[in-house]
């Protein structure tokens, strides 16, 4: 009942709640004001400095004007009036949300039950009351004609309101931040002569496929002397001068997930002449404007593939299985230990390759911290002077698994092992539905806290399905649906003892919210259908239902209505993934601002 009433009404666990942006409102519920009829008043913060200054002393008026001669202390003043005026700012609108979303439950529950007064109230009522009673409500409330517009305002509201709340929380964490920083700089300061300012890096960071995290690069908490502009896929086209403007100034580019061909060449014309370039996971064209240092991924004039020297070919032959397939997937097992082997290895190319393996490996394990270490390796490698590069010390990396299994009741967030998250979830769900559906998560989505993964996950359950969610990288999505999932119909065909179910599951269903081709993931759009024969293969020895079921990344909502899906996405995302087999395509939702948020008809449709 919890899992139905955090699903329906998007009352999400406050876990994944902290992100940023922020959008105001807009047509969903608008606030009510405190005469609204009897509903609860929107709760307001008053600054302390208005309250009490109707109410101040002759002497402390005087003392004020005696500060005010302090232009240091002005300044200083100025700038914590103007902190404090924008947390006021930032909860008041985190009341006024919660207050239109209490009002909205009270409103349309009023003549189911009268106990659901407001949001809180309905959560208690799923976790206390029986199940029979219960359902009988949640019969009564589908009933309503206007159900579907409730279900589809609170849980719109809902995610407004966690990103209100997110952007709170930053604003005061960055406040804390900023504290830190001052003091830093005031010691090393008073502890080094006055020198000239040091050359600025000026990056520009410019995303595709992951859209949803550009408020999460925004706030990243960089020295004043590391200056990162954030752009997203969409900005090329809709604001290309101001792209455009920012590659000019900038010594170093970080690109990644961009395919778009016209995008492409766009961008290749105007970073040709930045001396720093890193490109990730991204179209051919663009990856190979790779240079960092004396490493480039340039193809040589002889037409065969730019690589590494032969030493460290040598190395990356040690990793993964001996199938083609497998390669990728060895290289990120590579990556974590690499750039600790390239230390033995001489040469300033060796030296160069190790540096881009180790921001590849802070980017690819993703979430705030690793992002910002990346930058500050860049920084303090390529771009400042020896001065200010002495002050930069990246910390170490904070490693989640490449693959593991997600459920938002687990308290340790996620499983190494597939029986061991099977083991756990019966037994917390001993009632648990027997048709098992095996997903595969974007591990990025998972490490961020990407709130449509909790309402896919709640809505299957829902649905009397188990679910089964493991988050991968992109580029291992066979080897999951090779080695870690079984049916039937294999156990049928090659029998139980040539598999191994220390590590196996049976599932009566395989869901991809990845899309892309099964092998290779983002990287296999790259060489599409050389691996279609392998990936149908796999399936086929499976023999259940494969679904690509995966939102849009790099479209709203609003287009998607408007024009439908974007030719690139119905390539990578759909067309490549029933070339190897899927059986069915379903577009989940699209981005909202720079969130990922369902639509809860496909959702359903899916699930049944």
């Amino acid at each position: 009942r919890q899992s139905r009433a955090q699903n329906v009404y998007g009352a999400r666990s406050q876990k994944n709640s902290h992100r940023s942006a922020g959008l105001g409102l807009g047509a969903h519920l608008a606030p009510h004001s405190s005469d609204s009829g009897g509903r609860r008043p929107t709760r307001t913060y008053a600054s302390s400095s208005s309250a009490s200054a109707s109410s101040s002393s002759p002497a402390e008026q005087f003392s004020a004007e005696i500060l005010a001669m302090n232009p240091d202390d002005d300044d200083a003043s100025a700038d914590a009036s103007a902190q404090e005026e924008e947390r006021l700012r930032l909860a008041n609108e985190v009341s006024s949300m919660q207050t239109s979303l209490d009002d909205a439950y009270s409103n349309f529950f009023s003549t189911v039950d009268e106990r659901i007064n407001d949001e809180a109230a309905f959560k208690r009522l799923a976790l206390e009351e029986d199940g029979e009673t219960f359902s009988k409500i949640m019969q009564s409330a589908e009933a309503k004609p206007e159900w579907t517009a409730f279900q589809r305002d609170a849980a719109s509201t809902r995610l407004l309101l966690d990103r209100a709340r997110a952007k709170l929380e930053k604003h005061i964490q960055n406040a804390d931040a900023r504290q830190v920083l001052a003091l830093a700089e005031d010691e090393d300061e008073e502890k080094e002569p006055a020198t000239t300012a040091a050359p600025a890096a000026n990056v520009v960071l410019i995303t595709g496929f992951e859209s949803f995290n550009v408020s999460l690069y925004n706030s990243l908490n960089l020295p004043k002397s590391v200056s990162i502009k954030v752009f997203s896929d969409r900005d090329i086209e809709s604001n290309p001068e101001a792209v455009e403007s920012a590659l000019a100034q900038a010594n170093a580019v970080f690109m990644s997930l961009l395919f778009d061909y016209d995008q492409v060449e766009w961008l290749n014309a105007r970073i040709k002449d930045i001396p720093t370039r890193l490109v990730f996971e991204s179209a051919l064209e663009l990856m190979s404007s790779t240079r960092i240092g004396t490493f480039t991924m340039k193809p040589p004039k002889d037409g065969k593939k730019a690589g590494p020297p032969p030493a460290v070919k040598a190395i990356l032959s040690k990793f993964g299985s001996n199938r083609e397939e497998d390669k990728l997937v060895g290289y990120l097992s590579f990556l974590k230990i690499g750039p600790a082997l390239l230390r033995f290895v001489p040469g300033e190319k060796a030296r160069d390759l190790r540096n881009w393996l180790q921001i590849y490996a802070y980017w690819n394990q993703a979430g705030k911290h690793n992002v910002e270490q990346a930058f500050l390796t860049l920084a303090k490698e390529y771009l400042l002077d020896e001065s200010s590069s002495q002050r930069l010390k990246p910390q170490k990396l904070i490693e989640t698994p490449a693959l593991g299994v997600y459920h938002p009741d687990y308290d340790k967030r996620y499983f190494t092992s597939l029986p061991d998250y099977m083991t756990w979830y019966r037994q917390q769900k001993p009632n648990a539905a027997k048709t098992v559906v095996g997903m595969l998560l974007y591990r990025k989505h998972v490490i961020t806290n990407q709130p449509y993964i909790d309402q896919l996950i709640r809505r299957l359950e829902c649905e009397d399905l188990l679910p089964v969610p493991v988050f991968i990288n992109g580029v291992e999505a066979h080897t999951v649906v090779r080695d870690l999932f079984t049916t039937e119909h294999e156990i049928q065909q090659v029998g139980s003892s040539k598999l191994d179910q220390s590590k196996q599951i049976m599932v009566d269903a395989i869901v991809s919210t990845i899309g892309f081709p099964l092998v290779g993931g983002p990287a296999g759009t790259m060489e599409a259908g050389r691996q279609q024969d392998i990936a149908s293969t796999i399936l086929q020895s499976k023999n259940v239902p494969y679904v690509v079921a995966a939102p849009l990344l790099i479209q709203d909502m609003a287009s998607w209505a408007r024009d439908g899906i974007a030719g690139l996405q119905s390539v990578v995302l759909y067309s490549l993934p029933e070339l190897d087999g899927a059986i069915d395509t379903v577009t989940l939702g699209g981005l909202v601002g720079d969130d990922i948020f369902l639509a809860e008809e496909r959702v359903v449709a899916l699930a049944r």
